[in-house]
């Protein structure tokens, strides 16, 4: 115990002392990439190719142990999906395509005043499309709509600020028409006692003029326990030049249990830096409506993403300054590391 105090003291340590050349480093960022980077182009933050391999010789053996255990995981989730489905609708199930995927973040985050931190965060979906020809079963946890703005718009956030403790399972329809992308659900809080909900979904692209395009999306929802809620916003994007992108979002969330509304406003710069590596600059200014209708905080982070091993295995590195109510508005720095896995076939 004595060592680990001591170990965990000296990283403080160390971390106090880097703090002024990492402000400067977080504001210099992203004006210089954003001067001399004219070569680069707008990609959404993700690139789909392979990295070419540059794995040393005694490393080998790590990485063939993580591919494999990642491969046997991906296989276990969708035959766990297919089983399911399978029990429900037969064979059928084994020849259509599965969506279902379990994404698992470990990381260790860095707060100026409180040090450092480590937590996992894992989401899980099963998507069981060939229940019945017009609804299919679902599964999954962490519903967007019990997490708070705050957390799920804020990149260097590893654990979700959620009330959200259990999983969901149900069945749920959908349904293209020439706009709208709809998608009704009822379903079951799988826990003591158990709690019932409806959920309805709706989708909608707009084409607008020049290179602008707008994408709005709502959801309205029914818990027994908890009562009604909605959860709306609205995206405006464009390409800037070759590799850059921008995304503006408007976002709200009510909840008739505490009779309050978050709201958040998002400016997003994407930019791609390689064939597996992109930059994300984000200005972000949350809010709600409980007591007062106010600022809650005003943030920015850069998000460094570097793919590194096919589409499953990434590196997120995102350094961030926010300004909560909570602290008078006066600046908080911090830097968060994590590694995601995606688990699917």
């Amino acid at each position: 115990m004595t060592c680990h105090s001591a170990l965990y003291e000296e990283t403080n340590k160390t971390m106090g002392g880097l703090l002024m050349k990492y402000k400067t480093l977080l504001f210099t960022t992203c004006g210089l990439l954003a001067l001399f980077c004219h070569d680069v182009s707008s990609q959404e933050l993700v690139a789909a190719t392979e990295p070419e391999p540059a794995a040393k010789e005694n490393s080998r053996p790590v990485l063939d142990w993580l591919i494999d255990t990642r491969n046997d995981w991906s296989h276990g989730v969708a035959s766990m999906a297919s089983s399911i489905d399978g029990f429900f609708a037969g064979k059928d199930a084994e020849l259509q395509a599965n969506d279902s995927y379990l994404r698992l973040r470990l990381g260790m985050r860095w707060v100026e005043g409180d040090g450092l931190s480590d937590d996992t965060d894992f989401k899980l979906r099963l998507d069981l499309p060939t229940t019945s020809k017009r609804w299919k079963l679902f599964i999954e946890n962490q519903l967007d709509e019990f997490e708070t703005l705050g957390s799920s718009n804020r990149e260097d956030v590893i654990t979700p600020d959620s009330e959200d403790d259990g999983f969901y399972g149900g069945i749920s329809r959908e349904r293209t028409t020439e706009h709208w992308q709809l998608r009704p659900e009822l379903g079951v809080k799988l826990r003591a006692p158990l709690d019932p909900f409806v959920r309805f979904r709706a989708k909608r692209p707009f084409e607008l003029s020049g290179l602008w395009g707008a994408r709005f999306e709502q959801s309205i929802y029914y818990f027994k326990q908890d009562g009604f809620g909605t959860k709306g916003q609205i995206l405006f994007e464009r390409p800037w030049g070759e590799k850059r992108f921008w995304r503006i979002k408007s976002e709200g969330n009510w909840r008739d249990n505490t009779n309050n509304t978050e709201l958040a406003q998002v400016v997003t710069l994407q930019q791609s830096l390689t064939e597996d590596s992109a930059l994300a600059y984000e200005v972000g200014v949350l809010g709600n409506t409980r007591p007062t209708t106010q600022t809650s905080s005003y943030y920015v982070n850069v998000r460094y993403r570097e793919q590194l091993h096919q589409d499953w295995l990434f590196l997120d590195v995102v350094p961030a300054v926010s300004w909560p109510r909570d602290m008078d508005f006066e600046p908080v720095y911090s830097l968060t590391a994590r590694i995601e896995i995606l688990f699917s076939d």
